[in-house]
């Protein structure tokens, strides 16, 4: 019984192109918290520092989209002098001024 477990465990690591999560895997089982710790130690160095900006950025322009479309429909129907209207556009400003102000950094 014991070895079909790890023989179960050696297939599903090999999927995910894990090899090795710090002891043999006839000694460890992992648990759901060791792979996430070990994603973590070894997803870190490779480029998710980079995942983490390129992600922040299309966060932010999906918010950006989201605010410019609703500042559209409250311009076509309340004018662009609406207290929406104008709160909707300095909001898109604000968020743009701030991208500029970091990528200046």
């Amino acid at each position: 019984m014991k070895d079909k477990i790890h023989a179960k465990w050696k297939q599903f690591w090999s999927t995910l192109g894990i090899r090795y999560l710090g002891m043999a895997p006839d000694d460890f089982i992992p648990t759901p918290k060791d792979r996430c710790e070990y994603g973590f130690i070894n997803g870190y160095a490779d480029g998710y520092v980079d995942g983490i900006k390129d992600g922040k950025s299309e966060a932010i322009e999906l918010c950006v989209g989201l605010l410019y479309h609703q500042y559209q429909v409250i311009r076509t129907h309340h004018g662009k002098e609406a207290d929406v209207s104008l709160l909707l556009k300095n909001c898109i400003m604000e968020i743009r001024n701030a991208q500029g102000q970091e990528m200046d950094q």
